[in-house]
């Protein structure tokens, strides 16, 4: 049986790390909330040399269903919440005293006794999951203070790629667009349902960013520069 030193095994996860270095999050970003192409020097990520570099973008943790998150912001004990999820409304009127826990318990109960759908509370969250919807629409609200936010998973994002130049030829050279090769629209690209990775060259930038354009959902884009690949 051969054994692998140390030294070996230090050089193997170099070179491991040069081709697909971990990718780095840019912000999440929901429907109505894009980011819009980068302003800052300091947007993106740093690309460190690399002339290759792996992106992304997190859509679904599981592509065959839509989780969304619904949050419990205020709780009001005069206070109807509704959530509607895929054209069926569930609500709950608390009364009596209800506290936070007791308002989740109820639109638990009330969106668990659909067959469309699993629910369960986390904190003041409700975790939603589609079972025979793998994409629904969400909407929230409630009377009186109370409040609700959600956030659901994407399954689609168009993007574009911003450079910043490493050497630029004049002093006030700024970000510009990355034209995106073999697509019919080579200033955007689309991508659909689960996560991906894709190789572009990022030759004479010193930092790249992904501009979420529009997506239906939450996204996040990744980066990661491949220093030793070529």
């Amino acid at each position: 049986m051969t054994t692998i030193g140390f030294e070996t095994l230090k050089e193997i996860s170099i070179l491991m790390h040069g081709r697909k270095s971990p990718l780095v999050e840019q912000a999440a970003v929901s429907p109505g909330a894009e980011p819009g192409p980068p302003s800052l020097v300091g947007d993106g990520v740093a690309l460190s040399g690399a002339i290759v570099a792996w992106v992304g973008l997190r859509l679904r943790e599981n592509a065959a269903t839509q989780k969304t998150v619904i949050t419990l912001d205020t709780a009001d004990d005069s206070s109807t919440y509704t959530v509607r999820l895929g054209g069926e409304t569930y609500t709950y009127a608390a009364s009596g005293g209800d506290a936070a826990a007791d308002i989740l318990e109820g639109l638990r109960a009330a969106i668990a006794a659909s067959s469309v759908y699993t629910v369960s509370v986390d904190g003041n969250t409700l975790i939603i999951n589609g079972v025979k919807a793998p994409a629904y629409a969400v909407t929230v609200s409630a009377t009186a203070t109370g409040e609700l936010s959600e956030i659901h998973e994407g399954d689609s994002a168009t993007l574009r790629f911003w450079g910043l130049p490493a050497d630029p030829v004049f002093d006030d050279a700024a970000w510009f667009r990355l034209p995106v090769e073999g697509r019919t629209n080579p200033n955007a690209l689309v991508w659909a349902l689960n996560n991906w990775l894709e190789r572009i060259s990022v030759a004479g930038l010193a930092r790249l960013f992904i501009e979420v354009v529009e997506t239906n959902g939450a996204a996040t884009p990744l980066i990661g520069p491949a220093e030793l690949e070529s």
